[in-house]
């Protein structure tokens, strides 16, 4: 299996010494600053952005993380997008919408000394690796390396859930973007939303169960501002900002043409992956 050889990483990635990488360990906690940005919804997100040599370490990390492969359905690694994330789900009976709560967070230092031990040659490095990466043992919105670490920790779970919705019916599918969790597949997929709340428990994670939608194809099926009935689209809300955005700013404006921009992209991107899973026999639909 493919390591993080410790020592090059701190020595040649880093530059740093290891008594250096000790100490900064130590002082990783207080090299973070902390600012509330407000939610689309409401509310506000709390990010903790780490700063000199720790954001600097974190982001070296967050690349040697990426190199690692990781389950399909867990979307958000590079190079991938949220037409990636919807895609399987394009034309399917049922499509499930579940929210992890407090995803980041959730990533504790006892799930993650597992991780580091797993992909670090030196395994004894795992404690020093986890208070580099977290604050307050956690994982925080904001640090390069959360991301790739959330998706390895998380993956033991999408892939008990996997196993379970293969056996139901091989043509259920799931996909992971960040903390969004979509599953698709024949109408009875209804029943499946308790046991999957009871999977990620069993691994440490909670779901928003009041921000669970389960949509059946005769309405309409949207996640992550796409919509998936028949194909890729735009979702809803996304279409009347636009045209929000037209009536304030102009047809022509900045902004108006960054919305063309982003539809254009969707329908570019939407296209080469559906050639891509025809091309497989994955294809869509029930």
């Amino acid at each position: 299996m493919q390591k993080i050889r410790v020592k090059s990483f701190i020595a040649d990635r880093c530059g740093m010494t290891l008594e250096a990488f000790l100490n900064l360990a130590q002082r990783a906690p207080r090299l973070y600053r902390t600012r509330a940005k407000p939610k689309p919804g409401g509310g506000h997100r709390v990010i903790n952005a780490p700063f000199g040599k720790l954001k600097t370490v974190q982001s070296l990390l967050k690349d040697e993380i990426n190199k690692f492969s990781i389950a399909p359905e867990i979307v958000g690694r590079p190079k991938t997008s949220t037409v990636d994330a919807m895609i399987p789900h394009v034309r399917k009976p049922v499509v499930i919408a579940m929210d992890l709560a407090d995803f980041f967070p959730t990533v504790r230092k006892d799930m993650l000394i597992p991780v580091f031990g797993r992909i670090l040659d030196d395994p004894e490095m795992a404690t020093c690796f986890v208070r580099i990466a977290t604050r307050q043992n956690a994982l925080r919105q904001g640090a390069p390396s959360s991301p790739g670490l959330a998706r390895l920790a998380i993956e033991p779970a999408l892939l008990d859930l996997k196993k379970v919705l293969n056996a139901i019916d091989p043509r259920c599918n799931l996909t992971l973007w960040v903390d969004d969790l979509t599953i698709s597949g024949p109408i009875g997929l209804a029943r499946v939303r308790k046991l999957a709340e009871k999977i990620f428990r069993r691994h440490g994670f909670a779901i928003q169960g009041r921000k669970t939608k389960v949509m059946r194809d005769s309405e309409v099926q949207e996640n992550l501002g796409l919509k998936v009935n028949h194909s890729i689209e735009p979702a809803q809300n996304i279409l009347e900002k636009f045209q929000r955005c037209i009536l304030a700013r102009g047809h022509n404006s900045p902004q108006a043409n960054g919305y063309r921009r982003y539809f254009d992209a969707i329908k570019r991107q939407s296209r080469k992956r559906l050639n891509a899973r025809q091309s497989t026999g994955a294809g869509v639909g029930p």
